[in-house]
């Protein structure tokens, strides 16, 4: 059986690959951490929010779905109606298919990953 994703190749998205940052100004920056050709059913990212910023998307394709992974500072989370706090270690999961948020609430950058699934 032929299983395109079952390959005998390693493929290396380097961090310093310009390419591969999504969005990157004073007070966000997003990197890819996926290959880019890949199908786009799933997708992994590197977010770096300053304090007091807010990263605020509309929905996604219905059945979206956020996990999201806090490696440093501290997060408030907005998916539709409902929130949470998270703290360094702390995990979310999340509907990406309403209007969501993350937000560095703390004071020190936030890092976090960010893998989004779509059906």
């Amino acid at each position: 059986v032929d299983q395109p994703w079952a390959s005998s190749t390693i493929e290396v998205v380097h961090g310093e690959d310009k390419s591969n940052l999504f969005r990157s100004d004073k007070k966000i920056q997003i990197r890819t951490l996926s290959p880019l050709h890949i199908e786009k059913n799933i997708e992994f990212y590197e977010l770096r929010i300053q304090p007091g910023t807010s990263l605020t998307s509309a929905p996604h394709f219905d059945g979206t779905k956020e996990l999201l992974t806090i490696t440093s500072g501290t997060a408030q989370i907005i998916s539709g109606d409902n929130n949470c706090k998270l703290s360094e270690g702390d995990s979310a999961h999340y509907r990406g298919d309403l209007t969501h948020s993350i937000e560095n609430c703390g004071d020190c950058e936030l890092v976090a990953y960010l893998v989004v699934t779509s059906q």
